[in-house]
């Protein structure tokens, strides 16, 4: 049975990322805004396998296989940096709740691939130096589908994804203190 995640040592990655709303007013699938609710996802190399957690909203709907979404994105990261680790641990603290339109899915897809990203950039392999910014979007966009919800995921604050194009086009907007 594998160790549980607080067990494995100190080369965890943890990620937060915020919830987001999209469609607003007019702007529907171009418009978005970061929330001030957040998930976690929290990823370590392990010897071999695969372990998955899920705490908080909808722990009890989600597999904790090879079907989890965390799984799945973390997966198309590595895929897309051209490695694939030994083993994988996955836990994820969900505070977003799931198919409410608050952008769970891209709060989760947006967590794993950052969390991929960094593991893979710690692991020292010489060609990997994880995925670039621009890329992580196109990555997040083509598991998810909508750029409304990824963007603000990634970047925060209020956004505008700008539709055409190669690539993932956005303009951000931050408040200032």
């Amino acid at each position: 049975m594998p160790a549980p995640m607080g067990e494995l040592g100190t080369s965890a990655v943890r990620v937060r990322v915020p919830a987001t709303s999209a469609n607003l007013g007019p702007g529907f699938d171009v418009l978005g805004l970061a929330l001030a609710v957040h998930n976690e996802v929290e990823m370590r190399l392990l010897p071999e396998g695969l372990q998955v957690e899920v705490e908080g909203e909808g722990a009890s709907e989600l597999p904790f296989d090879e079907g989890n979404l965390a799984y799945r994105a973390a997966v198309a990261g590595f895929t897309s940096m051209g490695w694939a680790p030994p083993g994988l641990g996955i836990r994820v603290v969900n505070r977003i709740p799931l198919a409410r339109g608050m952008g769970s899915s891209s709060a989760t897809i947006v967590g794993s691939l950052l969390a991929a990203s960094e593991l893979a950039r710690r692991a020292k392999i010489r060609e990997i130096r994880g995925l670039a910014h621009r890329r992580l979007l196109e990555l997040a966009v083509e598991l998810e589908g909508h750029p409304d919800n990824v963007v603000p995921a990634a970047v925060g604050g209020f956004t505008i994804c700008l539709p055409g194009g190669p690539g993932v086009r956005y303009l951000a907007f931050r408040r200032r203190m």
